[in-house]
């Protein structure tokens, strides 16, 4: 089994800080739903939004999948981080 270096730690924090941030524009910004209506529409529960935008869960593919669904989007521009290509790519 594969021990984790304190490097690859800090690039899985990275991606969920970015990821929420993310999220947080697509559903404030975008969509101006709350976490509550993010949760109904991408059915995950609320619990795991709330998660998810606090940088403290660890998405599957399966959620990430639901997420870019609910935002009516392809995965792809769901993990699209620069900002600059995410008004391009809109």
């Amino acid at each position: 089994m594969r021990k984790f270096t304190t490097f690859d730690k800090m690039k899985l924090e990275e991606f969920k800080e970015k990821l929420a941030e993310e999220i947080r524009y697509r559903r404030i910004i975008k969509l101006d739903i709350s976490q509550e209506q993010l949760a109904e529409k991408s059915g995950l529960g609320l619990t795991t939004i709330k998660n998810l935008e606090g940088e403290k869960a660890n998405p599957s593919l399966e959620t990430i999948e639901k997420l870019a669904i609910a935002f009516g989007i392809q995965i792809e521009k769901l993990l699209c981080f620069d900002k600059k290509g995410r008004e391009k790519n809109e």
